[in-house]
């Protein structure tokens, strides 16, 4: 079993690890995270979508491959992408 602490420490090390974060010119904020697990679901889906259709083309997906899993979070508060997340989640 895995303590509490534990759980937080990995999650901030994730987030943290996996995050971008940049102020654009209006002066909001955009945190871009990636979540494997959504990622590898989103990639699933879609390959099985271009297989029912038989319509898989392999450059499109490399360009789409990048991108699964990404959750992109606007803001106008400068936030520490712990809580950017955690407040997303929520």
């Amino acid at each position: 079993m895995i303590c509490f602490p534990l759980k937080v420490c990995f999650l901030e090390w994730m987030i943290k690890s996996c995050t971008k974060k940049c102020r654009i010119k209006s002066g909001r904020y955009l945190y871009a995270f990636r979540s494997a697990k959504k990622a590898a679901a989103e990639e699933a889906a879609y390959l099985a979508s271009r297989e029912k259709k038989n319509d898989f083309q392999p450059e499109i997906y490399e360009k789409k491959r990048k991108l699964f899993g990404v959750i992109l979070f606007e803001s106008d508060q400068d936030l520490d992408p712990t809580v950017a997340y955690v407040s997303y989640e929520d």
